[in-house]
């Protein structure tokens, strides 16, 4: 996260990511910091410059990058955890795990060493019997990777069935996977192995399915909640009362409030990010919507930017009241619970939100299931596939129609 003013171009901090500028692009001297990189009139990065001065990866990488609005300040962060900041026991624990990765033999269980007393705390735990028996398999390498299945000798193409990039052994298929990896930075669990990503995992390899690591998240997501058996927090700026219950269908918004669903819809093999913004009134009647596709660095970045479009689309219109739903639990939490930590990935995101919401008269977040949140999910995914037509708030597509009857009739 950054505001580009106070790093340059030239440091090791940004030219470690995104390696070096053309001799053309410093000649002119027209770069210097980062800042020089944006377009300041639209709060984003300078497109055609970006991709004029690096190559597509790297143009990729920076633009996802997020951009803190002025006032805030350039940051670094600790990729390893999710609120980005390194401590001395946090990194001697990294190089502690490093350091006991071992050689795998015949006689070996795991690439990585394990106390033997874990086994004992893992059968402990207090949870379904099927999720202890997974967490087992997993930490002593147990489940049925393509790395294990050669070893019981079955003649089988060792390469990752989803990225295509590397061995897929038990950490690869629970951790190092770019699959997988979306699936934990849009994810409001820990970093542990998770039977949800397991079971995608199967997925696609037994029934030849596609991977979406945004519905896993989401799936993973609303387990954490049930489990918690508490019913979610939903406040807002000013006055808009806490809500006591999770809709897990469209509800019709009060007399004279409008209600925006946002929403995003992400891919491995899709450069861009598409976000939607769905408006309708206490009619169900559908006013507005936005539908853009955005350089996102993870599923969990896209959510944050569209729930940013949708404070932006109000301020645009002059709304001064109105409820923001998502069903997105990190954004969520962040934007309800100013005192908690939020993910590196979306602080610049979540921090503009905060600034811009004591502007209005009354907002009010609220966390719902997928299933309230069908028409910005829809919109969003015929965006990514370039199926949205110009005119659909005009000519709207049967997809999109069906959706807003389903919503409207239910809430009657």
């Amino acid at each position: 996260m950054l505001s580009g003013e106070r790093t340059s171009c030239k440091s090791r901090v940004f030219l470690g990511l995104a390696g070096t500028l053309s001799r053309k692009g410093y000649s002119k001297g027209s770069v210097n910091i980062v800042a020089d990189l944006f377009d300041h009139q639209r709060n984003g990065w300078n497109l055609q410059l970006v991709q004029s001065l690096f190559n597509p990866i790297q143009a990729k990488e920076i633009l996802s990058i997020p951009i803190a609005s002025s006032g805030f300040v350039d940051s670094l962060v600790w990729h390893f955890e999710r609120n980005g900041r390194y401590s001395i026991r946090l990194g001697y624990k990294l190089l502690v795990n490093l350091e006991r990765r071992v050689i795998r033999d015949d006689q070996s269980t795991n690439s990585y060493f394990f106390p033997p007393r874990l086994w004992v705390k893992t059968w402990g735990l207090q949870i379904q019997p099927k999720i202890k028996v997974f967490l087992w398999k997993a930490i002593f390498n147990a489940l049925l990777v393509k790395e294990n299945l050669l070893k019981q000798g079955i003649n089988i193409d060792l390469v990752c069935s989803i990225c295509n990039k590397a061995i897929e052994l038990v950490e690869q298929a629970l951790f190092l996977c770019d699959h997988v990896k979306a699936i934990w930075f849009s994810s409001p669990c820990s970093y542990k192995p998770n039977h949800a990503i397991w079971k995608e995992r199967n997925k696609v390899v037994l029934e030849h399915k596609q991977p979406d690591p945004l519905v896993v998240s989401k799936h993973i997501a609303f387990f954490l909640m049930e489990q918690q058996q508490e019913p979610p927090l939903a406040v807002a700026s000013q006055s808009i009362p806490m809500q006591k219950q999770f809709p897990s269908r469209w509800e019709l918004p009060p007399v004279g409030i409008l209600k925006l669903n946002c929403d995003t819809s992400w891919k491995l093999d899709v450069d861009l990010t598409a976000i939607a913004v769905i408006a309708r009134n206490s009619n169900g009647i559908l006013m507005h919507g936005i539908a853009e596709r955005v350089y996102c660095s993870c599923p969990l970045a896209g959510e944050a930017q569209a729930m940013l479009e949708a404070l932006r689309f109000a301020a645009a219109m002059g709304i001064s009241s109105f409820i923001i739903k998502t069903d997105s639990a990190t954004v969520y939490s962040a934007m309800v619970n100013s005192h908690k930590d939020v993910d590196w990935e979306i602080q610049a995101t979540i921090n503009l939100m905060r600034y811009l919401v004591p502007f209005f008269g009354q907002v009010h977040f609220s966390l719902v299931n997928r299933g309230a949140n069908s028409v910005a999910d829809i919109v969003a995914k015929l965006c990514l596939k370039n199926l949205l037509p110009c005119n659909w708030l005009v000519d709207t597509p049967a997809e999109i129609l069906n959706f807003l009857y389903s919503d409207a009739l239910v809430a009657l």
